[in-house]
């Protein structure tokens, strides 16, 4: 096997040589594509919408799509007003402005509720008289204010719905018609964001300034959201890049050092990306720095093994293209191991149900294929522009610098206290392992970081008395129409109702049982004793059709034409995945007690997250053991032994553990950004036991030494190892810098794993190397 991993070198070291003599044609080439990318990138096309987390045939979007056709579109605008008294003329006066302001420029607006503008029931002798308790003209006299007061308050559906109890807080509410299909590419078109961009305009007038008005409903947060990631991931990567330019600068003292990488890196995202948009293949803009950022990463990393042969063969000899073969022979395969691993990690994101993490494994695999590509074309290409120089006196007579003699030192001293070694390793992951069993999934607020403004805003509205973010909605389908106006199934459905108002965290329940028992109680002379729903269906019946005679809209809003299908919304002010799963797992038993003949269905935007959180969980260990098992195997089959292959992936578990194990013991949640940690860092990981191992392996071929073998591999790679984690954990040094927290989350644990992934490499690889002799006996 030793024989043919030469003989596979060897080819490498000769196709640097046609490199070489291809240099002007290579670099042409590169330049070419960049252009060509560059073009493809104008015709990038953004995943905007707010379904492009799930795989459109996922159940929980068949579910959504029917429960639009039935009820329209769920989403809504909302406002949270804040003062004194919101029963005040002054206030009265502006919420009945904003909501009228609203409802006429909103695009896709629909039905507005507020304390001026909703649908308020009274009786009449002649029956129903449904609209406003606050007339056009604004009353300024206190007896009229008390009166719009103790009418509000004489609807107790009202009250800490539409305004809180202590009057000091008040709900706009404008729910928002189906959007049109579209194929939107920017926020600019996007009609949810278009939404959300042009209420936030409004509410920002110089004319509500001196209001305290906060704007929310998913139109405004994902508006907000985007306009925030946009920024950021722009900022993080300009810093990263920035961090690691200087950092090359203070490790690799040589122009081409620094240039090559960041040009390989910049050329390996313009053609993932540029190619996308020839592909007409959409990304996620708040997520794509990812990908970007593992570009950097993988070009740095393989840029500086071959800058590190090269140095040290040129230093040698003084012939710069004898160094330039030599650079490529010794990493070229190595390397290409590394990104074939590398790759395997990343598209195992794509057995996670979650659109977005396919993209981000997708994206990243093909970033990392054009980075291998464009380093092992280009950094020879490079490097082979130059005059030979006499070989270094101290460096050749020495048998290297100083680093690679404190290398040695320390692996002599690691290779002399094994059982020390490997006791504080084994100790140290049962530790985490331990504290890996503590992970959890949590998306609440609190959780992601509430110094981001949009977030912080939010997690104030949801803990108000009034507001809330969070929804979920249930549907009861019936056979037959007319069904939802029996007696019993009303009946029922309040029960159900009154249920889920008792469940944590759940602020607000409204369904038709509330209008037909105050249509009810309207008709008795507003006795609140006949705040029920009528035992008989055709008083039922006639009561509704009444409210819909009287102009009453709010009805449709929960039942549909033909009254089969009945919906249940519960607002609540807080996430909480697992309390959530308990809840609809109780109501679908519940659901099929009360309404044995009916359709249970749940939706919302509480319900995506809710999914999403189990997928994430699930994701993880699935792409994570997928990952896990190929690179093994991968290993096994390259180093052509089963005990090589196993003694490489047990330092490359380590950085998974480390990760994953202090995040357990912080209470770190997993989220969309953590949940890539392990198998990004598996690939990432397994790189420097490649280069590790291979060298390792190469040596005892020539000098038949196990100790020889391993001292040689540290003088020789030890360096570039060292350099390359040094590099890579300085770039994701800038996430650290973020507000939010699962950017600053991201690039800790990251930054934590490369450390443990290099430290295993040198502390626990040639231990298991000299216990094992994977390689045969000595000679």
């Amino acid at each position: 096997m030793t024989k043919k991993l030469e003989k596979i070198n060897k080819k490498f070291g000769k196709a640097a040589k046609t490199i070489v003599r291809l240099r002007w044609m290579i670099i042409a080439g590169l330049i070419f594509l960049n252009i060509i990318a560059i073009i493809g990138i104008k015709r990038i096309q953004i995943d905007v919408s707010n379904e492009s987390w799930f795989l459109q045939d996922d159940p929980l979007m068949v579910a959504k799509h029917e429960f639009e056709e039935i009820f329209g579109n769920n989403d809504y605008v909302a406002v949270l007003v804040e003062a004194d008294n919101v029963f005040s003329p002054e206030i009265l006066r502006m919420m009945r402005e904003l909501g009228q302001e609203l409802k006429s420029k909103l695009p896709y607006a629909d039905k507005l509720m507020s304390i001026t503008d909703l649908d308020f029931t009274r009786g009449t002798e002649d029956g129903l008289i449904v609209g406003n308790i606050v007339p056009n003209e604004i009353p300024t006299k206190p007896e009229a204010i008390t009166e719009i007061k103790q009418l509000a308050f004489s609807k107790q559906f009202f009250v800490n719905r539409l305004f809180s109890d202590d009057c000091k807080q008040a709900w706009i509410l404008l729910r928002l018609r189906s959007y049109p299909e579209t194929d939107a590419t920017s926020m600019e078109e996007y009609p949810q964001l278009v939404v959300g961009k042009k209420a936030l305009e409004i509410i920002r007038q110089d004319k509500y300034k001196n209001f305290n008005l906060k704007a929310t409903g998913m139109p405004v947060l994902n508006h907000e959201k985007r306009s925030y990631y946009n920024k950021e991931a722009g900022r993080i990567f300009g810093l990263s890049i920035l961090i690691t330019i200087v950092a090359l600068i203070l490790l690799l003292r040589s122009v081409r050092g620094v240039s090559v990488p960041i040009i390989t890196a910049v050329s390996s995202i313009l053609w993932t990306f540029g190619g996308m948009g020839w592909l007409g293949i959409k990304l996620d803009n708040t997520v794509m720095i990812v990908p970007v950022l593992l570009a950097l990463a993988v070009s740095i990393g393989y840029s500086v093994h071959i800058f590190n042969f090269f140095k040290q063969k040129f230093l040698y000899t003084g012939k710069r293209k004898e160094a330039i073969f030599y650079a490529v022979e010794h990493t070229g395969w190595p390397i290409f191991f590394t990104a074939a691993t590398t790759i395997a990690a990343l598209f195992s994101f794509f057995f996670v149900n979650i659109k977005t993490i396919r993209w981000m494994g997708l994206s990243a695999g093909v970033c990392v294929i054009a980075a291998y590509i464009i380093v092992m074309l280009f950094t020879p290409a490079i490097l082979s522009f130059g005059k030979d120089k006499k070989p270094h006196p101290e460096y050749a007579k020495k048998g290297g610098g100083w680093a690679e003699h404190i290398l040695v030192k320390f692996s002599d001293w690691v290779l002399s206290h094994p059982a020390q070694i490997l006791t504080i390793f084994g100790i140290i992951v049962i530790a985490l392992l331990v504290g890996l069993t503590k992970v959890e999934v949590d998306m609440r607020m609190e959780k992601m970081g509430l110094k981001v403004p949009f977030r912080a805003k939010l997690w104030y509205i949801n803990n108000t008395k009034v507001g809330s973010m969070w929804s979920y909605d249930v549907t009861i389908a019936f056979k037959e129409n007319e069904r939802a106006k029996d007696p019993e199934v009303l009946k029922n459905l309040d029960i159900l109702a009154n249920e889920i108002s008792k469940f944590p965290a759940v602020k607000k329940v409204y369904s038709i049982a509330d209008i037909v028992k105050d249509l009810n109680q309207v008709m008795h002379s507003d006795n609140p004793e006949h705040y029920s729903i009528p035992d008989d269906k055709e008083l039922v019946s006639q009561l509704l059709l009444l409210y819909e005679m009287s102009g009453g809209t709010e009805a449709e809003n929960w039942v549909d034409y033909d009254y089969t299908t009945l919906r249940i919304s519960a607002e609540v002010g807080d996430f909480l995945a697992k309390e959530f799963e308990k809840q609809w797992d109780y109501l679908e038993i519940r659901t099929g007690e009360l309404f044995p003949d009916a359709k249970f269905g749940i939706v919302g935007v509480a319900v995506q997250f809710s999914t999403m959180a189990v997928y994430i969980t699930k994701g993880q260990i699935r792409s994570l053991l997928i990952a896990l098992i190929v690179i093994t195997i991968l290993m096994m089959i390259v180093f052509n032994s089963v005990k090589t292959g196993l003694i490489g992936m047990i330092p490359n578990i380590a950085p998974a553990i480390f990760a994953g194990g202090l995040m357990g013991y912080f209470e770190t949640p997993l989220d969309m950004m953590t949940m890539i940690i392990g198998p990004m860092i598996l690939g990432l990981a397994v790189d420097d036991t490649i280069h590790f191992i291979n060298h390792c392996k190469l040596e005892f071929w020539r000098t038949g030494s196990y100790e020889k073998a391993i001292r040689e591999t540290f003088r020789t790679v030890g360096k570039a190892l060292f350099m390359t984690s040094l590099i890579l954990v300085l770039g994701f040094v800038a996430y650290l810098t973020s507000l939010d927290k699962m950017y600053f989350r991201l690039g800790g644990y990251t930054i934590v794993a490369i450390l443990a992934a290099l430290l295993a490499d040198f502390f626990v690889t040639p231990v298991l190397i000299m216990l094992v002799k994977p390689f045969g006996k000595e000679r």
